[in-house]
C-alpha cells in the first residue's frame, strides 16, 4: 500500500494527479490499469495509462471512485491528446462500459 503522505507529496510535485501529458511519442495503444490506494484512511483509485512500445506514461488520474464515468473522463482526455487507439485493460466492467460509451474499438480491447 502507498501511504497518504507519499500520494500527497507526489500530488504536490505533479500539481495534481489528473494529468495527461503532452508527450511527443508514437502511440499505438493505451495500456490502462488502476489500483486502490489509501489516503487519510479513505480509499481512492489511481489510474495510469502507459504506451508499452515507447515505454512512456501517458497520463495519471486519481479519483475517489472507480466507475464508468471516471474511466470515460480519463479516456476522453487521452483521446483528445493522443487520438483514438485500442485500449487494453484488465477486463473490468467499468473499462468496457467507458470504451463503448466513447465508441472505441471493442475487438482489440482486452488483450
Amino acid at each position: 500500500m502507498v501511504s497518504h503522505v507519499s500520494v500527497w507529496l507526489w500530488e504536490k510535485r505533479l500539481k495534481g494527479f489528473r494529468n495527461v501529458y503532452a508527450s511527443r511519442c508514437r502511440v499505438s495503444l493505451f495500456l490502462i490499469d488502476d489500483t486502490e490506494v489509501r489516503i487519510g484512511g479513505s480509499s481512492a483509485w489511481f489510474f495510469i495509462a502507459y504506451e508499452p512500445l515507447e515505454r512512456r506514461i501517458l497520463g495519471m488520474w486519481l479519483s475517489w471512485t472507480r466507475n464508468q464515468l471516471v474511466v470515460e473522463r480519463f479516456l476522453r482526455e487521452l483521446v483528445k491528446r493522443f487520438g483514438r487507439h485500442p485500449v487494453y485493460a484488465d477486463g473490468g466492467s467499468h473499462y468496457l462500459a467507458a470504451c463503448r460509451g466513447l465508441g472505441l474499438d471493442s475487438d482489440a480491447m482486452w488483450g
